[in-house]
């Protein structure tokens, strides 16, 4: 089922309204929902996901990472940083964020070297992942991508920058205060 990106609207799966906040409809899909499902099964899941991160298909690859991030279990970070660099962007970008997910402090300077990557999303995942990370390593590669081409990747280094705390980052969030993107 991993491989399965079918949308689907997601109360087809849960219960609740399958709109959001500004009532666009929500979706879900067979692929994510048994990445959740086996997470929720805990520690037994880890070998599974783990071995999903190699599968031909970069949509299982995807899932498998989001799987592992809500397991939340740091025997997942040297698979994942292993996928950084996944030819498929969108498993990247879920790579990313299922490493700063799970919070474990190795994860750091792997990511830090995907501040670069050529996806946006990628981008924007990995400058996330370092602010829930909260590392002060952090600091001076994210107040060097803070100029990113994308307001989106912008305002998230922004927001891990404000996360860390570090006072070194003050110059360089002074410098998009009048960033009048979105």
């Amino acid at each position: 089922m991993l491989p399965d990106d079918t949308a689907v609207p997601v109360n087809a799966c849960r219960d609740g309204d399958d709109r959001d906040e500004q009532g666009r409809v929500q979706t879900t899909s067979p692929g994510q929902e048994a990445a959740g499902a086996l997470a929720e099964g805990g520690a037994a899941a880890f070998e599974p996901l783990a071995t999903a991160l190699s599968h031909s298909s970069a949509v299982a690859r995807r899932h498998a990472a989001l799987g592992l991030g809500m397991l939340d279990d740091a025997r997942a970070v040297s698979p994942l940083v292993a996928h950084l660099t996944d030819q498929d962007n969108r498993v990247r970008a879920q790579v990313a964020w299922a490493l700063g997910a799970i919070g474990d402090a190795r994860a750091v300077l792997p990511l830090i070297t995907r501040l670069g990557d050529g996806d946006a999303a990628v981008r924007e995942k990995t400058a996330w992942s370092l602010g829930a990370l909260d590392d002060a390593r952090a600091v001076e590669p994210l107040s060097q991508v803070i100029v990113d081409p994308e307001p989106r990747v912008r305002r998230q280094v922004a927001w891990a920058l404000g996360a860390i705390g570090d006072a070194r980052a003050v110059t360089a969030l002074s410098s998009v205060i009048g960033d009048i993107q979105p």
